[in-house]
């Protein structure tokens, strides 16, 4: 006792409470929360902001904890059994509702499980692997767009929100509060943002007064973000948008360590990402509302603005300092598809709706019925399957994808990724692919100037340049910006794009995601974006010179690079 007392009194330990929602009870709450959990014990953190003290009354037993040393802090952990409580202070009184009960749709989304055991004949990568649980079956895409531009991304989003997308000079005018039209909105059903960070910025402004017109009409919202990347007027935003209506839900990620061992290493666990980048609109009404975008861009202005935008007429939104600004130069898909964008929001409820002590998924898939999978591979539309990955419970699963991926490559190799350092299982599958003489190139960077510790993940680029040196083609992005794309291309017919850098932090760390696409015309689109950026790029035709104190720091870190 006296041992978890004392870890749990160091700064930025994984002994946080283990609520994944909170409540803000104040007078700006709705008279209506929603209770997430429908499949197991949900747990909700209530910050009461009024001077009276909290009741807490429900339709059966709950377990009611206090912080220790701030008794305006409760967390309540509420049974399967539970559907209504009532949590009450002074005349302030919130109805605590189960999501299914309020958004009925909910109860066969929960429970999705697909089920596919693909049999083919010739080389399908891993496209049709039946090993991975955490990976959707094959499903159509619809209309596709690559949203190469910066500005893209942007309004690419807004477009699915709004019904129409704006002229890029809505963003050259640094208004994030100018008049939109709303009369084409479209009528959605549910709306899913997950990026590693939400920011109090223009981006995540004008996101946020879009979400919040479709609340207001009643459709189900969920954000989720990683809880220590977001700063006080990030949080601010976030609590302003979870108290819009009860329909509008905020998850601020935080790995919570089931083990008191496992307290101790306080650093590993508390900075654990939540790094699955995905927005999904869901719509019974139109088949084409039915959108996903998914890429490496986050809900921030440096992936939107190629300089330092002046927002200071906007003193509520986060100012970047002078001299801290970065550009990040991202790739996003967007596809039109109610069948893909229907699973990949059932799998992003599997995430949402964790055991939230160590941080448990149930699976997507399962892999009994057998299928001829030749009409897939046949099929006129892309086919995608989604993969989510979170490495401390799936045994790792994404890096055996990963392995699977190169180890299966016939004739060539295309991976993008700003960071360099492989697992040894991966530097393994590299070794083989040389062996067999599959050309291999590598788009990287060497300067990561502006990004968070550039002068270590710069020494961690390093290392994997100097062993892979004059093996494989190495590029690197000198344009000034950080080029951010995320994928890796097979054979110039499988494509892996998502979130997923090609560091250990992904592999064996963070929560990651991505499609698995199978497709020779669309996978040759994003060959041809590859090109582009080694036109961009120069050869790096020498060794690299290591810092000795850098290589040091990472040696000791090991996975969080």
């Amino acid at each position: 006792m006296l041992l978890s007392l004392l870890i749990c009194s160091i700064p930025l330990t994984a002994c946080a409470w283990q609520a994944s929602e909170i409540l803000h009870l104040d007078q700006n709450q709705p008279d209506t929360f929603l209770i997430s959990n429908s499949l197991h014990e949900a747990k909700i953190e209530i910050k009461n902001g009024l001077d009276a003290d909290v009741e807490v009354k429900c339709d059966g037993n709950v377990k009611i904890n206090k912080k220790l040393f701030n008794k305006k802090r409760i967390e309540v952990t509420i049974p399967v059994a539970v559907n209504n409580c009532i949590v009450k202070a002074g005349e302030k009184e919130v109805k605590l509702i189960k999501d299914e009960i309020a958004y009925p749709m909910l109860k066969s989304l929960h429970r999705v499980v697909e089920d596919c055991n693909y049999s083919a004949t010739g080389n399908t990568n891993a496209f049709l692997s039946n090993n991975y649980p955490m990976m959707t079956c094959a499903h159509p895409a619809g209309e596709i767009e690559i949203l190469s531009d910066s500005e893209l991304g942007l309004l690419g989003k807004m477009e699915a929100l709004l019904g129409y997308r704006p002229s890029s000079d809505f963003i050259k005018n640094n208004n994030p509060y100018a008049e939109l039209d709303f009369s084409k909105a479209p009528k959605l059903d549910a709306i899913f943002v997950s990026t590693l960070l939400y920011r109090h910025d223009f981006t995540g402004t004008v996101i946020g007064r879009l979400l919040k017109f479709h609340a207001e009409r009643g459709t189900l919202v969920n954000i989720i973000g990683t809880g220590y990347m977001h700063e006080d007027k990030d949080k601010a935003l976030l609590k302003e948008l979870s108290q819009v209506g009860g329909n509008l839900r905020v998850q601020e990620f935080k790995y919570i360590e089931p083990s008191l061992l496992g307290k101790i290493h306080f650093a590993t666990n508390y900075l654990r990402d939540m790094h699955v980048k995905m927005f999904v609109t869901l719509s019974s009404k139109n088949p084409k509302d039915n959108v996903l975008i998914t890429g490496g861009r986050n809900i921030h202005d440096g992936f939107v603005f190629s300089e330092k935008p002046d927002f200071s007429k906007y003193p509520e939104l986060d100012q970047a300092p002078e001299g801290a600004w970065a550009y990040w130069n991202d790739l996003e898909i967007k596809i039109e598809s109610p069948e893909l964008a229907q699973s990949v929001y059932a799998h992003l409820l599997k995430l949402w709706n964790r055991e939230v002590k160590g941080q448990v998924t149930s699976d997507i898939s399962v892999a009994k019925q057998k299928i001829d999978a030749t009409d897939i591979l046949n099929s006129d539309a892309p086919m995608m399957r989604h993969f989510m990955s979170l490495p401390y419970n799936d045994d790792r699963a994404l890096e055996k994808l990963y392995i699977e991926m190169i180890d299966k490559a016939e004739t060539s190799i295309k991976l993008s990724s700003p960071y360099l350092r492989p697992t040894k299982g991966i530097m393994n599958a590299f070794e083989r692919a040389i062996a067999r003489k599959v050309d291999i190139t590598i788009q990287t960077r060497i300067s990561l100037a502006g990004d968070t510790a550039a002068w270590l993940y710069e020494e961690t680029n390093k290392s994997a340049i100097n062993s892979l040196f004059e093996r494989v083609h190495l590029y690197e992005w000198t344009e000034g910006s950080i080029l951010h794309t995320k994928m890796i291309l097979v054979d110039e017919k499988f494509a892996f794009f998502g979130s997923v850098n090609l560091s250990r932090r992904s592999f064996i760390q963070d929560v990651e995601n991505g499609l698995v696409i199978h497709d020779e015309n669309f996978v040759g689109k994003l060959v041809d974006t590859f090109e582009g950026y080694n036109k961009r790029s120069r050869v790096i035709n020498e060794k690299q010179k290591r810092k000795f104190w850098a290589s040091v720091v990472v040696g000791i870190a090991q996975n969080q690079f």
